[in-house]
């Protein structure tokens, strides 16, 4: 690795560190809550879903990340490729550590919560994909839990750097039209156009798509890493192109 792009590591590594921590300390403090709630009272206690509690949290980390980190990168005189170079490797490493806490969260409450029958604590992959992983062993299970968490979150910051970035680079009308248009698209759009293709001829291609991509938790890993590399080579150019606002 490069000196420049070590610098740039490090820095995306260490203002990272800190929202992570944060994060899972909140994260730790709610199992601790409803883990408490389960011991002093007779109702059944189900929590699940870490993996994507953390898959919103790295989004909004790669959204709210780019402008500053890009800024202050550009007075230390970086180059546009050291900082995208450095991101990358950064925001990968973030993902396999993000993916190995998780995996190890969900490991340590099971065991530790075990005795407890009023308390259910369940990992949102292995749920999602239940009948796929009750037929692996201890190590297959993690292995492939933590392939699947690795994968899905490097698609998500790979996506979210993409759109801050475009975000960055857009005049007024573009940064409203950003932020208006993509929660249009996903509370508006995506309801109406899929009741379209669930009462029309493309609802066979359409599930045909998600049996291929997501069925399996391989599939499913596969496809956010092909995502993860689309985002990020399209990301390339704009981060090349990016001139710091005012100049």
């Amino acid at each position: 690795m490069r000196n420049k792009t070590k610098a740039v590591y490090k820095y995306n590594i260490t203002t990272s560190a800190r929202p992570l921590g944060i994060y899972y300390f909140i994260v730790l403090m709610i199992i601790i809550s409803f883990a408490i709630i389960a011991l002093i009272s007779s109702g059944n206690t189900h929590v699940s879903g870490i993996e994507f509690a953390t898959v919103i949290f790295l989004l909004v980390l790669a959204l709210a990340d780019f402008r500053e980190n890009f800024e202050a990168l550009n007075q230390y005189g970086l180059s546009r490729k050291s900082i995208y170079v450095g991101k990358v490797l950064a925001f990968g490493s973030l993902a396999l550590a993000a993916a190995f806490i998780d995996r190890l969260l969900v490991i340590a409450v099971e065991k530790i919560t075990s005795p407890m029958e009023n308390f259910l604590f369940g990992s949102f992959f292995t749920t999602m994909y239940e009948t796929s992983f009750a037929k692996l062993n201890f190590w297959s299970e993690n292995l492939l839990a933590l392939l699947l968490s690795f994968s899905a979150y490097l698609a998500l910051l790979s996506s979210g750097t993409f759109i801050s970035a475009v975000f960055y680079r857009s005049n007024r009308i573009g940064k409203i039209a950003i932020a208006a248009g993509i929660p249009i698209f996903i509370f508006v759009a995506v309801p109406v156009i899929g009741a379209y293709i669930y009462t029309s001829k493309l609802a066979k291609v359409f599930t045909k798509l998600l049996e291929i991509s997501l069925s399996t938790p391989a599939r499913a890993s596969v496809s956010f890493l092909l995502g993860a590399i689309i985002f990020g080579v399209i990301t390339y150019p704009i981060v090349m192109r990016t001139t710091l606002k005012g100049k």
